[in-house]
């Protein structure tokens, strides 16, 4: 099927969310209840009609209803047609009601931000051929960012991923590999990177080109609310060589980073990670840094300290000491 073509501009651009509902007609609210109950019957009628599968009907409501099959599936009514239709039409028509959905690129975002159409486009989801899946993948690439961190528009990325192989989510994995950092300091993003490592690394997938990303920018997003939950989830899987990998990447900065609460609750993540293998060499970096008193002057961490007793050995352990000794009433430390 060809692909539908955005401008690149658009990429990332996320327009503003629709109004609630489906905007039936009536300019009066005894109007617009008239107007919806009409809307209402006439949904029934189409339904009853598509369920009996005449061709003659089906090619009737398809005539009537595929210009507007994005402003339809903001309705659960409208959607329930647009579905049924789509499942009893051949291929062509089928054809036609996808790129009648992502035509307007605008609208087609505001029903994935909006809760009902959200529900009515993970539903569409589940019917479509390859092809299809195709076409709706290379649509998401464009708007991957912007519907990953919002609260909506994560769960239709998320589905996406949990019903298709990942040869087919692979435009969107890429988007996501590109704005890894961009998407790992939100908290939507943040959530969905957790759960999409947790389902496919382990299993040698995909993501492994993600994770790769997300180390080299461990740094910085250890030092974010919501990007330090990434970087903690992954030492939770205790992986040998990422852990390596991350101990690497993060040698000569433990003391800068112990000086700020989200990247402190990383270090101790990793100090207790693999039986507390790496708490020696993390323990000796800080002492041996030239931001180490102040770190200790400045939090007066009790847990530093206890750790750095306990692993600090031969000269590291004399610094340590000499530092104690001579600073002892600042320190508070009897």
């Amino acid at each position: 099927m060809e692909n539908l073509k955005f401008p690149m501009q658009e990429r990332r651009c996320m327009p503003p969310p629709s109004a609630d509902g489906f905007p039936f007609g009536g300019d009066t609210q005894q109007d617009t209840k008239i107007s919806k109950a009409m809307e209402q019957h006439r949904w029934l009628l189409f339904l009853q009609k598509l369920q009996e599968g005449k061709p003659e009907d089906i090619q009737t409501i398809f005539s009537e209803v595929k210009d507007y099959t994005c402003k339809l599936m903001f309705d659960p009514s409208g959607s329930e047609v647009i579905l049924k239709l789509f499942q009893v039409c051949d291929e062509e028509r089928k054809k036609q009601l996808v790129f009648s959905l992502t035509a307007d690129a605008q609208l087609f975002i505001s029903l994935c931000l909006h809760s009902q159409g959200c529900e009515s486009l993970k539903k569409f989801l589940g019917v479509m051929t390859p092809n299809q899946v195709s076409h709706i993948m290379n649509v998401f690439s464009y708007f991957t960012v912007p519907l990953v961190n919002h609260q909506i528009g994560c769960q239709v990325i998320h589905h996406c991923f949990k019903i298709f192989p990942a040869n087919q989510t692979q435009p969107i994995l890429e988007v996501i590999d590109r704005y890894c950092l961009e998407i790992a300091v939100d908290q939507n993003g943040s959530a969905l990177l957790q759960v999409l490592i947790s389902g496919d690394y382990l299993k040698g997938g995909p993501l492994y080109r993600i994770v790769s990303t997300l180390w080299s920018m461990s740094y910085n997003l250890s030092r974010n609310e919501f990007g330090t939950c990434v970087i903690q989830h992954l030492i939770g899987l205790e992986i040998p060589h990422l852990l390596e990998r991350l101990m690497d990447r993060l040698q000569g900065s433990f003391a800068l980073m112990w000086k700020d609460e989200p990247a402190r609750i990383v270090l101790k993540k990793l100090m207790g990670a693999s039986k507390k293998k790496y708490a020696p060499q993390i323990i000796e970096d800080m002492i041996t840094s030239p931001h180490f008193l102040a770190v200790l002057l400045q939090n007066r961490d009790p847990f530093l300290l206890q750790f750095a007793k306990i692993y600090a050995k031969g000269t590291t352990r004399k610094i340590l000491n000499d530092l104690i000794c001579q600073y002892s009433q600042l320190l508070r430390i009897k």
